[in-house]
């Protein structure tokens, strides 16, 4: 992907959704940034499973319903000249059961410190596979609705977060440990690298770390600690 410039406008949650389709107000926004000069516009953290992956009032690419409201917003993006790639989430243990319209799920049934919360349950192996290959099938949904790529956000406490975080992944099969951590994001990278026909490029985001993938680019990272740079290249380095 060809960018005119270096300018990036972050995903950022805007709220501006109903039932999970982005709005005209979405798409009026983001053509704001694309026209003020950005190269490359990340459409805020969309869900993946809706409504059970969402934290607020996330946009959905869940099922094909929500690629309408998605092209719109790309193709504001596109109309005043920038690229864009839509970021996907699933939001895990992130999230309130007033959010999300049941218990949260993660990779293992860990609370969190506040009393208010709801403590999630722990994925079994079933919905693991099947939350992998709804990634897939979001970034298939984000080519059609005319993105130029997706981001996977591996960050924040999220569903992919906490299977790398050793206090929160506490399981004893192959998806436990950052090992099983590991697992866990290569085999949602395969299958969008998969979906999208391995050519539409990829970003994903991980607390301090940063990276840019495709079948053909080295991994670029920005204030990475040894040890991280580590965990990612063992995500990213597939054959």
């Amino acid at each position: 992907m060809e960018l005119k410039n270096r300018l990036v406008v972050p995903a950022m949650c805007m709220n501006y959704t109903r039932r999970g389709h982005l709005t005209e107000r979405a798409a009026h926004h983001y053509g704001l940034r694309a026209k003020g000069g950005a190269g490359l516009v990340i459409v805020e953290a969309t869900t993946i499973d809706y409504p059970i992956g969402r934290s607020v009032l996330n946009p959905s690419i869940s099922d094909d319903s929500f690629i309408p409201s998605l092209r719109r917003v790309a193709d504001e993006i596109h109309g005043n000249g920038a690229k864009t790639v839509l970021q996907l989430v699933h939001s895990g243990r992130q999230t309130s059961p007033g959010h999300c319209g049941s218990q949260p799920v993660s990779c293992s049934a860990v609370g969190t410190a506040r009393s208010s919360a709801a403590a999630p349950r722990s994925l079994t192996l079933f919905e693991i596979r099947e939350t992998v290959g709804k990634f897939g099938q979001a970034a298939l949904r984000a080519r059609r609705a005319g993105f130029d790529g997706v981001e996977l956000h591996f960050a924040h406490g999220y569903l992919a977060s906490s299977f790398l975080s050793p206090f929160l992944n506490r399981r004893t099969d192959e998806y436990g440990g950052m090992a099983g951590g590991i697992r866990f994001c290569r085999e949602v990278v395969e299958e969008v690298r998969r979906s999208g026909g391995g050519t539409a490029p990829a970003i994903f985001w991980l607390t301090r770390f940063a990276a840019c993938f495709s079948p053909s680019s080295p991994v670029r990272s920005r204030s990475a600690s040894a040890s991280t740079t580590a965990s990612v290249s063992s995500i990213v380095n597939i054959s």
